[in-house]
């Protein structure tokens, strides 16, 4: 005699089948944000207390575009109608910068910039390679 658990299949068959581990799942190759390393306490820093909710927004909805794509993906990406990039990476940290270099972050860390128009202010980041 055969016993079918109708409601334990009806549950297995409702939970997702797609799995980061997939071939077909980019996830791995999409950019990520972290902020642990975020430094408002430099004189030219900005605290998202100081934003206002409309900046906060804006501000939001940009890393959720970023996220969409692999930082390779933004390095590509043409912006304005000069030879810059979306993302730009540095090979160190910038020596044009209103900031220091902050004494928490790895010297390994890669430096860059997201902007995603010639007229918006750029959104400066450090980029950690996994490696």
């Amino acid at each position: 005699m055969s016993f079918i658990n109708t409601r334990k299949n009806a549950f297995l068959e409702s939970i997702p089948k797609v799995s980061i581990e997939d071939k077909c799942d980019y996830i791995a190759r999409k950019c990520k944000f972290n902020f642990s390393y975020f430094d408002h306490t430099q004189e030219p820093a900005q605290n998202f207390s100081d934003w206002s909710n409309e900046q906060l927004l804006k501000f939001l909805w940009k890393l959720h575009e970023y996220s969409k794509e692999s930082l390779l993906h933004w390095q590509k990406m043409p912006v304005g109608k000069k030879s810059g990039h979306v993302l730009e990476i540095y090979k160190s940290f910038p020596n044009k910068s209103d900031f220091s270099h902050p004494k928490h972050v790895p010297h390994q860390a890669q430096w860059g910039r997201f902007v995603s128009a010639p007229e918006s202010a750029p959104v400066f980041t450090e980029i950690t390679s996994a490696h």
